[in-house]
C-alpha cells in the first residue's frame, strides 16, 4: 500500500513561467540565478519530529511503508545546514527508508539548478530518472 500526498491543481501565470496544472510550474528562463534561493530554514524542532511520531503511527495502522527522499538543493546550500547529519541519524535510527539525493546523485550547481533550492529542466530529469530507477529497484 503506498500512500501518496495530493498535489494541488493551482493555475500560475508569469511571464517566465510556462502554465502547468499538475502542482509545479516549469520555469522558461534556463538561466541560473546563483543568487536567489540559497538560503532556507534549517531548524530541526521537536514539534516537527512529535507529528512525524504521530504520522508514523498512523502509517501503521494503515499498513504503510515511510519512505523519505530528500531532494536535492545545490552543494553550497546543502552544507551550510548544520542540521542535515543530525536529520539523517533521526530519520536511520528510525528504520526508515531514506533516501538523501544531495548524496546519492551528482549535480553541477550552474549547469542543474535554476536557483539554490529548484533544479532546472536538466536537474529534474536527471533526479526524476534516479527516483524511478529507485522505486523499480526496491521493495517496498
Amino acid at each position: 500500500k503506498f500512500f501518496r500526498l495530493a498535489l494541488w491543481d493551482f493555475d500560475y501565470k508569469n511571464k517566465n513561467h510556462k502554465n502547468i496544472q499538475v502542482g509545479y510550474v516549469e520555469s522558461l528562463d534556463r538561466t541560473y540565478r546563483k543568487n536567489e534561493g540559497n538560503a532556507y530554514y534549517c531548524n530541526i524542532m521537536d514539534k516537527q519530529l512529535q507529528y512525524l511520531d504521530r504520522i508514523e503511527e498512523m502509517m501503521k495502522t494503515e499498513g504503510i511503508t515511510m519512505i523519505f527522499v530528500q531532494a536535492p538543493v545545490t552543494k553550497k546550500l546543502y552544507t551550510s545546514c548544520s542540521e542535515n547529519k543530525r536529520f539523517d541519524t533521526i530519520i536511520s535510527s528510525k528504520g526508515y527508508k531514506y533516501y538523501n539525493f544531495n548524496e546519492w546523485i551528482n549535480l553541477t550547481d550552474s549547469i542543474h539548478f535554476a536557483d539554490g533550492q529548484h533544479l532546472n529542466q536538466k536537474g529534474v530529469e536527471l533526479f526524476n530518472k534516479a527516483v524511478i530507477n529507485l522505486c523499480l529497484n526496491t521493495t517496498h
